[in-house]
């Protein structure tokens, strides 16, 4: 969808922080719920949540989570909505006040058609890095299971 950008990211954390970091991601099932919090990320809606077991430490827990941001990574986690309005949070002060041991993800936005690469560890805080895509970036697979070429559908100014 247009002016969203679908996430993935994997996050290491102490298992007795899980449920306070889902709670800062907007959410409509009632799993991860709490209308308790004000302080979400902004307009950042949790897809799903996949647990997996973290075997060099038993305290933490690995999470994989999918979520859609309206517009980007950057401007709802890190220097956009998040310093206009106090009940946003930026994911980096989320990452300090829960003891985050690593984040690390991707998101892609295919209207206007850019990429973000984003990491949190403790030592270097978190840092967000953008490209625009390339038609080679637009490869998908239909429902017929055939590889297709996504087309954009604005003028990029240029001829291929």
């Amino acid at each position: 969808m247009p002016n969203w950008c679908s996430a993935t990211l994997e996050v290491v954390l102490p298992k007795e922080n899980k449920k306070d970091f889902l709670r800062h991601f907007i959410d409509d099932s009632e799993s991860y719920t709490d209308t308790d919090l004000s302080c979400h990320l902004a307009r950042t809606f949790l897809d799903y949540v996949e647990e997996k077991e973290y075997t060099r430490d038993p305290q933490y827990v690995w999470l994989s989570i999918h979520c859609n941001c309206a517009w980007s990574v950057t401007s709802c986690w890190d220097s956009g909505y998040p310093q206009e309005n106090a009940e946003w949070i930026t994911m980096s002060s989320v990452c300090k006040k829960l003891n985050i041991k690593l984040l690390a993800g991707k998101s892609i936005e295919m209207g206007v058609g850019f990429a973000e690469y984003f990491e949190y560890n403790p030592t270097d805080g978190f840092s967000v890095e953008s490209r625009e895509l390339h038609r080679v970036d637009y490869l998908y697979e239909d429902c017929n299971g055939d590889i297709e070429l996504w087309e954009n559908n604005f003028d990029d100014g240029g001829s291929e």
